[in-house]
């Protein structure tokens, strides 16, 4: 199998994009699950993966996406019961809304799919029906050119809004993707009678049966009467099709049959693998074997363009087919230009994906909502903003590498306990820590990181909120600007013309006020690079009144032996840094200052 790689498929969007077309360009929801009010997503690569903690509705999006074109609907999957009913409150039904590229009108343009209010005396209404409706203003929508009497439709739109977007869909779930062996031995009810006293006994029976179906690769088996063969399901993988499953699984495969039948009650689907003079079913194959198969074949058999919705993909299989399953995914993509949609818990799974490809999900805990942390965010930052780097550990976060190098280099001194602790820095400076990822750590309340910036972003300490008078409950934003140097965005309940539920907004500032003054603090030294230039020895002539980062690279240029008009990159002005940091004795009274920080976070020494 061809493997394009990745950057191939980046280029390939980017400078081909009408190729992909129709693709569904956002998607976002005035009101629909347990998602925020107005909740996105951007669709900036061919391939996107939806990261989150369980719960964080991942698998609701897909199935809206699902229902986005033509007549598919997510009442499929989701629906009302009396255990669990869908509350409409007729006023703001539950909708979703998404854009593609109309060719027509040569723009992109909204489609409003919402669910309808049952009414119980209309008897034969599905009460889970979904169906496009017009454009709503303030949902934000814009409604199609107003027609003029007797002038013909355009093509892509009816009077009042635009056409559903036409595309084949797949949606592939890998959580209840199970064989017909697993869903009878592990899930399926069984009788005793004389002769076949356990579940063992009824598979060895029915196996006889099943062997000469396979043999035959006949697309009809009776037994008693009935068919025991679904949709007439019953053949030999491929070549291409079993290049793609050996690639993926790295094991070479000289064939595979695949059958889909009710031998086992109920309705399943068995594979037989043959490799090395070796065959066996899913019965005595690991689950990942038949995963991969249906996985591959799935996709193989998707049409050009289609919308491929893939649910944890990454079920039942190690790193390593993982990372080679999406060599495939990307193949896939490139070769027939699909859009591809998957949500995930698995590392190995994004770790080569762009960073707009990734669109990371959390609860926030004031809101109970589910909220996007950002429409582009790095495959280590998304995991580590979900907690997966930092179990078991205390992470400190910095705001550039160099501060990295230097919070590393003052731990030194505390020993092998230092372990406990990661450093981490998130590129962007101070204004991206606080309004991205700070907010969201001080909803969640976490005690296990500390955030360490710059010194010359230091304001003056905030009081104690307790300290802070309700009479001043309205400056709590104004204040918290202050220490912050920009807005930060608490997303409350309520109707946003009004402003939200206030007291809400108040408890989540006071709570932010008390949070970050326990996890947020800031380097004894104004930046990292003043530090290593007032500090080393090598740097002490050196010009202070130029910029800091100017001075490091004439230095570096020094250094390195080149000439003022040849470059440097940032990695070897870096490596410099790097080189005079070390120079600097550990016990520099900054390093203890920072040692000392840190350590608080294991609170008081025991006694």
């Amino acid at each position: 199998m061809q493997n394009v790689g990745h950057d191939v498929l980046e280029k390939q969007f980017k400078y081909s994009r009408t190729d992909f077309e129709p693709f569904i360009s956002h998607i976002r929801f005035p009101r629909y699950r347990n998602l925020e009010s107005d909740f996105r997503i951007d669709f900036s690569h061919p391939i996107t993966a939806l990261v989150g903690e369980n719960g964080t509705n991942k698998s609701s999006i897909l199935r809206a996406l699902y229902g986005a074109p033509s007549d598919n609907s997510p009442g499929t999957f989701w629906f009302s019961t009396s255990l669990d009913p869908i509350e409409e409150d007729g006023k703001a039904p539950n909708c979703f809304i998404y854009g593609y590229l109309n060719k027509t009108a040569g723009k992109t343009v909204e489609v409003l799919k919402t669910r309808l209010k049952y009414d119980k005396t209309d008897a034969g209404k599905n009460p889970d029906y979904w169906e496009p409706s017009r454009p709503i203003i303030k949902y934000g929508m814009s409604r199609p050119p107003k027609l003029n009497p007797g002038e013909k439709i355009p093509e892509g739109r009816s009077k009042t809004r635009w056409n559903v977007i036409s595309k084949p869909v797949k949606l592939l779930d890998f959580r209840t993707e199970l064989s017909a062996y697993d869903k009878f031995f592990y899930h399926g009810d069984f009788s005793k009678t004389e002769t076949l006293r356990t579940k063992q006994d009824f598979i060895r029976h029915k196996s006889h049966h099943l062997f000469h179906a396979i043999e035959s690769k006949s697309e009809s088996y009776i037994y008693y009467g009935r068919d025991k063969i679904e949709d007439k399901l019953n053949r030999e993988l491929n070549p291409e099709e079993i290049d793609c499953v050996s690639y993926v699984l790295g094991r070479s495969y000289e064939k595979i049959e695949l059958i889909g039948h009710t031998f086992f009650k109920n309705v399943g689907k068995t594979v037989r693998l043959t490799h090395s003079d070796i065959r066996y079913s899913e019965a005595f194959a690991g689950s990942g074997e038949f995963a991969a198969v249906m996985l591959v074949v799935g996709i193989l058999d998707a049409k050009p363009k289609s919308l491929i919705l893939l649910d944890e993909p990454e079920v039942s299989l190690h790193p390593g087919a993982q990372e080679r399953l999406m060599h495939f995914l990307e193949t896939q993509v490139t070769e027939k230009k699909h859009q591809v949609v998957l949500s995930t818990h698995s590392p190995a799974i994004i770790r080569n994906l762009p960073s707009s490809a990734i669109k990371t999900l959390t609860l926030d805990s004031t809101s109970g909502k589910v909220v996007l942390v950002s429409q582009s965010l790095s495959p280590d930052d998304a995991f580590f903003y979900i907690g997966e780097p930092s179990s078991n550990k205390i992470t400190v976060v910095v705001e550039d590498r160099l501060a990295k190098e230097i919070v590393e280099r003052a731990l030194k001194a505390s020993g092998p306990h230092t372990k406990k602790y990661e450093i981490k820095f998130i590129p962007g400076g101070a204004e991206t820590l606080w309004s991205t990822y700070i907010p969201i750590f001080a909803a969640a309340d976490r005690s296990d990181i500390l955030f360490l910036l710059d010194g010359d972003k230091k304001k003056p300490a905030l009081r104690p909120s307790i300290n802070i008078p309700e009479s001043e409950n309205e400056k709590l934003g104004d204040e918290i600007k202050k220490l912050t140097g920009c807005a930060i965005n608490f997303k409350t309940d309520g109707n946003k013309k009004t402003g939200g539920d206030k007291n809400q907004l108040f408890k989540m500032q006071r709570s932010f006020i008390d949070w970050t003054s326990k996890y947020v603090d800031f380097l004894p030294m104004l930046t990292a690079e003043e530090f290593v230039i007032n500090n080393s020895a090598s740097l002490t002539s050196t010009n202070k009144a130029i910029d800091p980062k100017e001075t490091f690279r004439e230095f570096a240029k020094n250094r390195l032996d080149r000439k003022p008009h040849e470059t440097i990159k940032s990695d070897e002005i870096f490596t410099i840094q790097c080189i005079e940091l070390a120079s600097i004795n550990i016990s520099h009274c900054d390093f203890e200052t920072i040692r000392s920080r840190i350590e608080r976070m294991n609170g008081p020494p025991k006694k």
